[in-house]
C-alpha cells in the first residue's frame, strides 16, 4: 500500500514543476555520493561535490591509479538505483529509524565535507532541518521517505535512459559513458546499455523482493551488518 501510495504522489510531483526538479536533485545527489563512495574505497578522494539548477551535478574526485577511476566512474548510476532499492526494503522490514539516520549522516557529512556551492547547501538545508527535527522528537517519517525513495528510484532509471541515448546519439558527451570508453577503450553504448540494464534490473527487483517471490539478497547485507556489529560492540 505504501508503495502504491507513492506511486500516486510522484505522479503528482512529476506535474509540478518546481518540486519535480527539487526531488529529481535527490537522485544527482545519490549519484554524486556513489562517485565519491567508491572514490574512497578505491583509495582516492574527494575534493567537492556539486548540485546544478538544470538537476545536473558533478563531483571532484582524485584517483591515484586506473582501477580507481574505472570504479569510481562506473559507480554513479548502479548506486544511483541501488541505494533507493535498499532504503525501500529497510522501510518495507520496518527499519524507517534506519533510514532516517542513513540520510541525515549522508546529508550533514556532504554538507562538511563536499557541498560548499550556495545552491547545494540551499537544497540540502530544509531536508537536513526536518530529518534532524524528525529524530529530536521521535516522529515517524516512514512515508515521506518511501516517496523519496521512490522518486530517487525512478530517476535513477530515467537517468539511465538518457545516459544510454546519449551513448549513439552524441557519445562525446555521455557523462560517465564517455569518461568510462576514454579509461578503457570499450565503446560508450556498451557502458550506456549497461547502465540501463543494471537500472531497469532493480528497479524491477525492488518491488518483487518484497512480495517474496525473488531472492532476498539484501537480507544477507543486514546479516552482515549486525554481525560485524555484534563484533565490534563489547
Amino acid at each position: 500500500m505504501d508503495l502504491l501510495i507513492s506511486a500516486v504522489v510522484i505522479a503528482v510531483i512529476t506535474q509540478i514543476p518546481v518540486v519535480h526538479k527539487y526531488a529529481k536533485l535527490l537522485n544527482t545527489f545519490v549519484h554524486e555520493i556513489g562517485h565519491a563512495l567508491f572514490s574512497i574505497l578505491s583509495f582516492g578522494g574527494v575534493r567537492r561535490i556539486k548540485l546544478n539548477a538544470d538537476t545536473s551535478g558533478y563531483a571532484e574526485v582524485m584517483s591515484t591509479w586506473w582501477g580507481g577511476r574505472v570504479i569510481t566512474a562506473f559507480s554513479g548510476y548502479p548506486f544511483a538505483s541501488i541505494f533507493p532499492s535498499f532504503m525501500l526494503y529497510l522501510l518495507f522490514r520496518g527499519y524507517g529509524r534506519i533510514v532516517l539516520w542513513i540520510l541525515t549522516v549522508m546529508l550533514c557529512l556532504s554538507v562538511l565535507l563536499w557541498l560548499r556551492d550556495i545552491l547545494s547547501l540551499i537544497w540540502s538545508a530544509p531536508l537536513i532541518a526536518g530529518f534532524i527535527l524528525a529524530i529530536k522528537y521521535d516522529v515517524s517519517l516512514d512515508w515521506p521517505l518511501y516517496i523519496l525513495m521512490t522518486v530517487i528510484l525512478v530517476d535513477s532509471m530515467s537517468s539511465s535512459i538518457i545516459i544510454a541515448h546519449l551513448s549513439f546519439s552524441d557519445y562525446r558527451n555521455a557523462g560517465d559513458a564517455t569518461d568510462l570508453f576514454e579509461l578503457t577503450l570499450i565503446p560508450p553504448q556498451v557502458w550506456g546499455i549497461l547502465f540501463f540494464l543494471i537500472s531497469t534490473t532493480i528497479i524491477a527487483y525492488t518491488p518483487l523482493i518484497m512480495v517474496g517471490v525473488v531472492p532476498d539478497y539484501y537480507s544477507i547485507v543486514i546479516e552482515s551488518v549486525n554481525d560485524l556489529y555484534e563484533f565490534v560492540a563489547p
